[in-house]
C-alpha cells in the first residue's frame, strides 16, 4: 500500500514539473532573463523551479534570474525583435535584469545613437534617486540618479534584445542629458561635438530636444550652441528653418 501511495505522489509530482516547465518555456520562449518571483507569479511552483534547473532546462544567471538553457532558447537570426546591427545591446542585456528600473544613459545612449567614435568602458544607467547601481563584475556599471520619476519616462525608448526589454534614452534626450552632466564627462567639448552629430540624423527632431532641455533647465546652453552650429552650417539645411521652436526660450520647472 505504501509502495503504491509513493508511486502515485512521484507521479503526481512528475506531473507538475512537466506542466509547470511548459508554462516556463513558453514564458521564456523569447530567450529573456526574468526574476525567479516573475516565474512564481505564473503559479510554478519553486519545487519545479529546482526540478528544471536540476535537469538543465534554466541556467542561474545571477542570484534569482533566469534562463532557457542555450539549446532551449531560440536562435537570434530567427528572433524578429533582435537588433543585431547594434553590438551595445547585448552589453546592456547585462545590467537591465539586475536593475529591471533602470534607463540606459548618457555615454552609453551616445554609442547606441551613433553619436560619438568613443567606446564606453562603463554601462552608464540612470536610476531612480535613493536606489542602490547593481553590482556586477562585469561589464563594470556606472549610475546617474535622478530624483524626479519624469526623469525615467520622458523620451525613453524600449528596444528589445532576444526577449529582454531594454529602456534606453532617445536620440534627443541623450544630448540634453549630455548637457545636463557635463561636468562628469573627461571632454569639455563632447556636448557640442554629440549636438553637431545628432543635428545631422534625418531623424533629429528639434521640438523634441526643445522640450527635453526646458524640462531638465539647459535650454539656455543648449540654444547657444544650436544656434552656433545652424550659423557654422552644422546640420542640414532642412533643420535651418528656425534654430528652435518659437518659445523656445519661456521658462518652465525643471526635472532633477
Amino acid at each position: 500500500m505504501l509502495k503504491v501511495d509513493l508511486d502515485t505522489l512521484f507521479h503526481r509530482s512528475s506531473t507538475r514539473v512537466d506542466q509547470d516547465s511548459t508554462v516556463v518555456r513558453d514564458h521564456l520562449a523569447d530567450g529573456k532573463i526574468v526574476r525567479w518571483r516573475e516565474l512564481l507569479d505564473l503559479g510554478v511552483s519553486a519545487n519545479s523551479l529546482s526540478a528544471m534547473i536540476r535537469r538543465g532546462d534554466l541556467d542561474r544567471m545571477e542570484w534569482g534570474t533566469y534562463q532557457l538553457t542555450p539549446d532551449l532558447r531560440p536562435d537570434p537570426e530567427e528572433t524578429p525583435d533582435v537588433e543585431d546591427d547594434n553590438m551595445y545591446l547585448e552589453q546592456f542585456q547585462e545590467v537591465i535584469p539586475k536593475a529591471p528600473n533602470a534607463v540606459i544613459c548618457m555615454m552609453s545612449a551616445v554609442a547606441y545613437h551613433g553619436l560619438s567614435l568613443d567606446v564606453p568602458h562603463q554601462v552608464w544607467i540612470g536610476i531612480q534617486h535613493g536606489r542602490r547601481p547593481p553590482r556586477l563584475d562585469y561589464p563594470p556599471v556606472k549610475a546617474v540618479k535622478w530624483r524626479k520619476a519624469e526623469a525615467l519616462s520622458l523620451g525613453v525608448e524600449t528596444k528589445s534584445f532576444q526577449g529582454t526589454d531594454i529602456r534606453i534614452t532617445n536620440l534627443e534626450r541623450t544630448v540634453t542629458d549630455i548637457f545636463r552632466y557635463s561636468s562628469n564627462l573627461h571632454d569639455p567639448t563632447l556636448p557640442r561635438k554629440v549636438l553637431k552629430t545628432a543635428m545631422e540624423k534625418p531623424e533629429f527632431d528639434r521640438e523634441k530636444l526643445a522640450d527635453y532641455a526646458r524640462t531638465f533647465s539647459v535650454k539656455d546652453r543648449i540654444w547657444q550652441d544650436v544656434e552656433m552650429l545652424d550659423l557654422m552650417g552644422g546640420a542640414p539645411q532642412s533643420h535651418h528653418a528656425s534654430s528652435f521652436p518659437a518659445g523656445y526660450q519661456s521658462n518652465g520647472p525643471g526635472i532633477a
